[in-house]
């Protein structure tokens, strides 16, 4: 026993010194707008000009149980926000800061997610994967604006719940899947985004090797409590996005407006959306020219190469995940054994892509919602799916063949961190 308890211990003690250098090191890159004030797009309507956030009451707490919020359900954020105001007052600082909190808290989940994917071996993996995901610019608008609440403390519950579905695939206790629901229920009351949890869910079964179970009931059925609250969740955001009250039962904190456009034809969101994803992939390598806002196109633009290009690249990364998913059968054990040649193959990719559009799809503007073609914020979980394919990718299949480029690889993804901070700095 006395190694496994060493081994234990020696995990341990990695992961906190692993949390200390995500903690230093998202501090060097947000801390910079602890001394921001709040800004005129959206903070008016969560904060500094919502009285039942200025005046923190049990009542106001309640209300939020069933207000729609800018468009939004999301009675968690708002209970977050209400929470920060009642504790230290509502003055911005504390609200940032406690995004970035929250932020590394995120951080820390997925590099223990991916210690956990990876079968607990490829600690590189893990660290360089949750580094790169908290400190790349295009996490600022997330991080660092108040209103985004929404989105680091969705992230935190759907992480969360990510490893507890991932023990339960472990351990097949079912006191994990209940967790997990739990926690995607959380996330859900957070922002409406979450409902994609069971397609990820979905995607940790492919990846721990139940692919040739996805044929039997079990698999399907135990997800049903999942995709219960997904189908709740997608339906209170469809009528709320249009103006509505869910039927009487959710209160509306402003006049009656709508964000959902059915303007465009399906030809004009396939190229939206293929747009949207190529370039969430070419921003996350150059992260170059940074906007808080994208506006569509125009019908001339729309006739752009860049445009056409974008959807083949869509098309062409899903052909590829749908392939590298038919041509494999992955199993956990393959990564234990070393066999990086074997079933495992290139799973990576299928996973790695389909993590990006599972958690990406709702905002490609296949259903167009509000004024923008892409944003930076909608990119905050999905490129946990790209660093995690990067680094897995490179780990596995390049640097153990060939070892001596190891000092090469860490050069140059020290040196792209070290961009990514500086940019972030700036944005």
């Amino acid at each position: 026993p006395l190694p496994a308890v060493a081994s234990a211990k020696e995990g341990q003690n990695w992961f906190l010194l692993t949390l200390g250098a995500l903690l230093a090191a998202i501090l060097a890159a947000f801390s910079g707008a602890f001394g921001h004030e709040f800004v005129s797009w959206d903070d008016h309507v969560y904060v500094y000009e919502n009285p039942m956030i200025l005046n923190p009451t049990a009542a106001s707490f309640k209300a939020f149980g069933t207000q729609v919020v800018s468009l939004n359900y999301h009675p968690l954020t708002m209970w977050s926000l209400w929470l920060n105001s009642a504790l230290f007052g509502a003055g911005a600082k504390s609200f940032i800061v406690t995004n970035v909190l929250i932020h590394w808290m995120n951080a820390g989940l997925l590099c223990w997610l991916v210690w956990l994917l990876t079968g607990r071996q490829y600690r590189s993996v893990a660290l360089l994967t949750a580094l790169l995901f908290a400190i790349h610019p295009l996490r600022t608008e997330s991080v660092v604006w108040v209103s985004e609440r929404k989105d680091v403390l969705y992230v935190f519950f759907f992480l969360a719940g990510c490893i507890s579905y991932w023990r339960y695939l472990e351990t097949q206790r079912s006191t994990k899947l209940w967790l997990a629901l739990g926690l995607m229920l959380l996330s859900c009351l957070s922002k409406g985004v979450a409902v994609v949890f069971p397609l990820v869910c979905l995607l940790l079964d492919y990846w721990h090797g139940r692919s040739r179970e996805l044929g039997k009931a079990k698999v399907w059925l135990e997800k049903i409590p999942l995709f219960a609250v997904s189908l709740l969740f997608g339906l209170i955001a469809l009528d709320v996005q249009k103006g509505g009250d869910f039927h009487g039962l959710l209160t509306l904190s402003t006049e009656k407006a709508k964000a959902l456009s059915t303007i465009f034809g399906f030809d004009q969101k396939l190229l939206f959306a293929g747009y949207g994803y190529m370039m969430y992939f070419v921003k996350t390598f150059l992260p170059l020219d940074l906007c808080t806002f994208y506006p569509y196109p125009t019908e001339l633009q729309l006739r752009g190469g860049i445009y056409i290009g974008g959807a083949i690249f869509m098309l062409t990364t899903l052909a590829l995940a749908v392939w590298s998913a038919y041509s494999t059968r992955p199993s956990l054990q393959d990564s234990v054994n070393g066999d990086e040649h074997g079933r495992k193959g290139a799973s990576v990719f299928a996973f790695g892509f389909g993590w990006v559009f599972a958690t990406v799809i709702l905002v490609l503007q296949f259903v167009s919602v509000g004024v923008v073609i892409m944003a930076d914020r909608y990119f905050y979980l999905p490129s946990a799916g790209v660093f995690f394919m990067l680094t897995y990718a490179a780990e596995v299949y390049w640097l153990k063949n060939k070892p001596a480029l190891r000092n090469i690889w860490w050069a140059v993804i020290g040196l792209f961190a070290i961009w990514c901070l500086w940019l972030s700095r700036a944005q």
